[in-house]
């Protein structure tokens, strides 16, 4: 069916409303069918692809260039919480990382949990532009291209994975941010 509004639905004859919003295109099944599949047969290695796409632009076919911090899209879980589906389980999420240019788009892929008895996600882990993979914190601390934050109510513990030092990668521990409890200046410096 194709609502009044433009809505497509699928296996049903009424759209819902999800996150306050209520998407163009709406698929609801009592089955497994309930699902969207995309199949691409070739005799290729591509395969098939989605795109999320974002633009600044106020009318269709505009191409206004994006600022640093939008959203390019994002994948989020809802469930029913017995009055709606409007709350989020869990979400991962591309934002612009950085100033964009023609052919120049530094992106962030950020991946984000709802914890118990909470009614929005939290972010957990991030890859910034860099190639940097930050797990409990939101921007780098030094040069670790893999850092692992946890806090408590006095502390601020950084495990942190440098790869990138002449000689050979670091493997350093910090404590209240200021205080550095441990540090290998020379993990590794061969490749066997």
């Amino acid at each position: 069916r194709i609502d009044s509004s433009g809505r497509l639905l699928i296996a049903s004859n009424t759209s819902r409303t999800i996150w306050g919003a209520n998407p163009q295109t709406q698929i609801e099944k009592l089955d497994s069918n309930a699902a969207l599949s995309i199949i691409r047969n070739s005799n290729t290695n591509a395969g098939p692809w989605l795109a999320l796409c974002k633009s600044r632009g106020t009318s269709n076919g505009a191409v206004t260039i994006v600022q640093d911090g939008d959203s390019l899209g994002s994948i989020d879980w809802f469930g029913a919480d017995g009055g709606d589906l409007a709350n989020v389980s869990a979400e991962i999420k591309v934002e612009i990382d950085g100033t964009p240019g023609s052919n120049d788009l530094p992106g962030r892929m950020i991946f984000k949990t709802t914890a118990d008895g909470a009614a929005s996600p939290t972010e957990r882990l991030r890859i910034d532009s860099d190639g940097d993979v930050l797990f409990g914190h939101t921007s780098s601390i030094g040069s670790g291209k893999l850092q692992v934050f946890t806090k408590t109510a006095d502390a601020l513990d950084i495990l942190s994975f440098d790869d990138t030092a002449a000689d050979g990668g670091r493997l350093t521990f910090y404590r209240n941010r200021n205080t550095t409890y441990g540090s290998n200046t020379k993990v590794a410096d061969d490749d066997s």
